[in-house]
């Protein structure tokens, strides 16, 4: 494979939202390649005439991050592995989507999905250090890398999202009641402590996290429970969750609403709304 040229697809997000997701002077550039320099996934046979056949490799396709000067690559979440000639055709697809039919889009939508998750979790991570920068100097050094060290799409998901808000939420009310060390402490031994099971125990305890459960819809408690029965009966989602991405720029919202059809469940999105707006202010 040494002759190869690897080809790149300079992923751009659609324009209806590319600029919510960009940084002031700054780009965070997607870039879709497959890795020839990895053993092929499988062989596809050609039947070229009666006497000679031959078989066309597939690879696997790759990210590659690039911002700040600095770029890192991941394995795409998507897990799709194609020959040469279906990566010339995605070329030509992700150029001028407009012009395939829906089928040929498929792969172009989910790397939509892929590729504005990876950059709001860029863009969120670069304001969340340039916010707390007193010097001026860790936005000259701000290396994302780390971050994709032990990258997991699934750390992104909506459900642990909004579980480790409301834990901060009850962290931060733990302190007018003065037993804070003792839900860390709670946290810390039982890692897999989500906070529903937290809010339903310590109401047990004292009634006024009865009366801290009430301040929020009563659903966004359930929502880890909510959201996994829409996203086992929706087959857009179950290779790749929902992140903040989809909820705040792409479908998940109509998607989770033609489900969910009630009007309590309405309520819901507004107050996950509130709570992630509220939450990236604090």
């Amino acid at each position: 494979m040494g002759n190869n040229v690897i080809k790149n697809i300079d992923f751009k997000l659609p324009d209806d939202f590319a600029s919510e997701l960009s940084i002031p002077g700054k780009k965070i550039a997607i870039k879709y390649y497959l890795n020839i320099y990895l053993k092929a996934t499988e062989y596809i046979s050609q039947l070229k005439d009666e006497k000679n056949n031959s078989s066309e490799p597939k690879f696997q396709l790759y990210v590659r991050i690039i911002f700040n000067r600095q770029s890192v690559k991941i394995k795409s979440k998507l897990n799709v592995s194609l020959t040469l000639n279906e990566f010339d055709e995605l070329i030509e697809i992700c150029a001028e989507p407009e012009a395939f039919k829906a089928e040929k889009k498929e792969l172009y939508l989910k790397m939509i999905r892929e590729a504005a998750t990876l950059t709001n979790v860029v863009k969120n991570e670069y304001e969340k250090v340039t916010d707390n920068d007193r010097t001026g100097m860790l936005i000259h050094t701000f290396d994302f890398s780390y971050l994709f060290n032990t990258y997991r799409y699934e750390n992104f998901e909506l459900p642990k999202i909004i579980n480790e808000i409301l834990i901060e939420h009850i962290i931060s009310f733990s302190k007018s009641l003065k037993n804070t060390d003792f839900i860390e402490y709670l946290l810390n031994e039982s890692l897999e402590l989500n906070a529903f099971q937290l809010i339903s125990f310590l109401k047990t305890q004292d009634n006024k996290w009865l009366e801290f459960e009430k301040r929020l819809d009563e659903n966004i408690w359930m929502f880890e429970f909510k959201y996994y029965e829409f996203k086992f009966h929706n087959p857009k989602y179950l290779l790749m969750g929902a992140t903040l991405a989809d909820f705040k720029y792409l479908d998940f919202i109509e998607d989770f609403q033609k489900y969910f059809k009630t009007i309590e469940f309405k309520g819901l999105i507004e107050s996950i709304k509130t709570l992630i707006d509220d939450n990236q202010k604090r």
